[in-house]
Formats: structure tokens, C-alpha cells, sequence
């Protein structure tokens, strides 16, 4: 199923709430979609990397906390102070119930650096790895990266669940779920969720291709620093700590499925009944989209980025539109806009943005038969 397949089912079953108060990035922000081929590359035949780190300040952050291990609080000072959840505040996921083609992952980039820093501080300082600083830093940010991006990835395996019932059903179970079980328990310790998206984070290492790519030692470090550090976050997620072992994990994620199901969280349905459907859970998309950096306006990436076309307005994508035959039409929720041809199909773009996302760009486009790259001809 493609994205586009799935807001139309959302749209047609009154299923998107795109007027919300979701976590998103703002104004302030610049986003970037990370090319994940290049930040998971490995040496050539020669022994070049294809991406490394270069800035030397964050290099000398990162490595500089090896073996200092002093403070089990391994936030930036604004992040630790802020009234929203830890993780959240770093990294989230954006639903397709709540942002149409807006979805995605991202990824604070401060908050990227300070974990790889304190990452560091649970290597042993004997620990000398044939690989120069900058390949050592370079590491050690890839498993920061990689264990934000774990934690978020889970929550669109929740979605991906979520929107399958709704497929069978032809009702949403998503948006109940999320009304009346995650958000009720959330910040305490039954939001299941969160609990199972840390765990996730964790158990993940064990996997390729990060076992493959990352250094032993620091897939140990990451492991440990995420075993030790659990118990200090926000009720819920510091529950990860008894879904560590994979039957347990297992065994929490066929209860929130059930959960999910019925809209409850304390189901009737037995969650034993899910093993034999084991797949259900799984992403419906390539784990290689939609992942974003975000750094303060004016900054630039230490990430490696894909190098994107120039985006465009709302109102030049609406111009776009109608000259193929479609007109907006009512059902715009929030600030968007809908837009319907003759034979009804409908597309759901952000209303008065100066720049669209290159996720709607490419989402939008797409089901016209054009590309980003056709917008220098369009002539609008």
C-alpha cells in the first residue's frame, strides 16, 4: 500500500485529523531528509568512507565524553527541563492520521550530538579503535542516530498496525486507540507504547545492518547506556526496562495490539491470539524515508542530506492541480486544503506554506504522473 492509497482511505472514512495539536517542527526549524544510504555506508574496497564526520567542534563533543561517566540524565539542559516527554522532545513520528503526506521521522540534531557524547562515556577509555577520530565520532553518531530513529520507527509500526484494521474493518482503530489509550496514559507507567518503543531502541542493535556496520565495543556502549539510563525517563518509558529479553517484547506488543483493537487499555481479546499472525506489526514503508534532521534555522546538517530540488508554495502546487483538472472543494481540515477532479480523486495538501515539505512535494506530484524535477517547466 502506498501513502496515497492510505490518505484516501483516512479521508474517505473521516479518519484524518489534520487539525491537531501533534508534535511537529515550526517556523523556527530547518528540516532536512537524510540520505540513509550514505549515513549507513561502509568503506569501499579502498577504505574511504562515503560520509564522515568534518566539523571538528562536534567531533571533540563526542569523543570528548569517553569514559566519563557522571550524569545519568544524558539530555541537553532545555530538553531535560521541558514539560514534554524526553523523547519526544528530541525525535518523534509524525502520523499519516495527523499530517497526511507530512508524515515521517525526525530527529533533533543537538540532541543527536549530546547522546553521542554520552553514548562515549560508557566505552572504556583503553578502548582504541583502528579507525582515526573522525571515523570514531562518526560511529558513534550513527548509533545516536540510530537509536532515536529505532524508538520513532516503532511508532509508525503502531500506525502501519492500526491503519490494517481499519482496512478490514473499514473503521479507524488508530484514532480511537490513540484518543482513549495513549493519550489517557500517557506520562504514566501503563502507556505501553512508549515503554515498547525504548525497548525496540534497544533490542534493535542486536540486528543487521548495524552489527555489521558499528563497532562492537560501541553497540556494548549504546546497550548500556540505554539499559542504564532508561530508568531516569518519564513514566511509561522507563517501563522499557521489563520488555528487554525478546519474549518479553513480544509478549507487550501482542498485548498493545490488543489494546489497539479494542480501543482498551485492558483488552479482552487473549494476546496469545496474535501469534499467529506475527507480521501484522510490521512498516508499511521502507525504512529509508521520510527521516528527517531538524537544526535551528541558519545552521547547517552535520547529517548527510539528500541534495534536493527547490520546493514550492501551496499556491503554486494548487495551480498545479487545477490545470489538471482538479478544484478545491469543502473538507479542508485545519489548515489544509482538498482538492477533487471529475473522476474524485483527491488530494490533501498544508495550506499558506511558503515552501511545501519535499515529502508532500513528492507525494503530491506523484499522483499526477510529474516529479520535483518538472516544476522548472510547469511554467506557474
Amino acid at each position: 500500500m502506498n501513502v496515497e492509497a492510505i490518505v484516501s482511505i483516512l479521508d474517505r472514512d473521516g479518519a484524518l485529523e489534520l487539525d491537531n495539536e501533534e508534535r511537529t517542527y515550526g517556523y523556527e526549524d530547518e528540516v532536512n531528509e537524510i540520505d540513509w544510504d550514505k549515513l549507513w555506508s561502509s568503506p569501499d574496497k579502498f577504505g574511504e568512507d562515503p560520509w564522515l564526520l568534518t566539523n571538528s567542534d562536534v567531533i571533540g563533543e563526542i569523543l570528548g565524553g569517553i569514559g566519563r561517566i557522571n550524569n545519568p540524565r544524558p539530555w541537553p539542559s532545555d530538553v531535560a527541563n521541558s514539560d514534554a516527554a524526553i523523547w519526544d522532545v528530541c525525535a518523534w513520528y509524525q502520523p499519516i492520521h495527523f499530517f497526511a503526506y507530512d508524515w515521517g521521522i525526525f530527529i533533533r540534531e543537538d540532541c543527536l550530538i549530546k547522546q553521542a557524547s554520552r553514548i562515549a562515556a560508557f566505552l572504556p577509555p583503553s578502548h582504541q579503535p583502528l579507525m582515526t577520530s573522525a571515523q570514531y565520532a562518526t560511529m558513534l553518531l550513527k548509533a545516536s542516530f540510530a537509536a532515536f530513529y529505532f524508538h520513532e520507527h516503532f511508532h509508525h509500526k503502531v500506525e502501519s498496525f492500526g491503519v490494517r484494521l481499519h482496512v478490514v474493518s473499514g473503521v479507524s482503530k488508530y484514532l480511537p486507540y490513540k484518543k482513549n489509550v495513549y493519550r489517557r496514559y500517557l506520562r504514566t507507567d501503563d502507556c505501553l507504547e512508549e515503554a515498547l518503543a525504548n525497548a525496540d531502541s534497544f533490542l534493535r542493535f542486536q540486528s543487521r545492518p548495524y552489527t555489521s556496520i558499528l563497532d562492537q565495543k560501541i553497540i556494548r556502549a549504546v546497550r548500556d547506556y540505554l539499559s542504564e539510563t532508561f530508568p531516569f525517563d518519564p513514566p511509561g518509558y522507563r517501563m522499557a526496562t521489563n520488555y528487554l529479553s525478546s519474549a518479553s517484547f513480544v509478549a507487550g506488543s501482542h498485548l498493545l495490539q490488543s489494546q489497539i483493537l479494542e480501543a482498551t487499555n485492558l483488552p479482552l481479546k487473549n494476546p496469545n491470539d496474535w501469534t499467529a499472525s506475527p507480521q501484522m506489526m510490521r512498516s508499511f514503508f521502507n525504512f529509508k524515508s521520510n527521516i528527517y534532521s531538524v537544526v535551528r534555522r541558519g545552521n547547517r546538517t552535520v547529517l548527510p542530506t539528500k541534495i534536493l530540488p527547490k520546493s514550492c508554495s501551496t499556491q503554486t502546487l494548487i495551480k498545479i492541480f487545477q490545470s489538471r483538472g482538479y478544484s478545491i472543494v469543502q473538507g479542508g481540515k485545519g489548515s489544509h486544503v482538498k482538492l477533487r477532479n471529475a473522476v474524485g480523486e483527491t488530494m490533501i495538501i498544508p495550506g499558506n506554506r511558503k515552501d511545501l515539505s519535499i515529502g508532500v512535494l513528492n507525494s503530491a506530484l506523484k499522483s499526477i504522473g510529474l516529479s520535483i524535477g518538472d516544476l522548472s517547466t510547469l511554467g506557474v
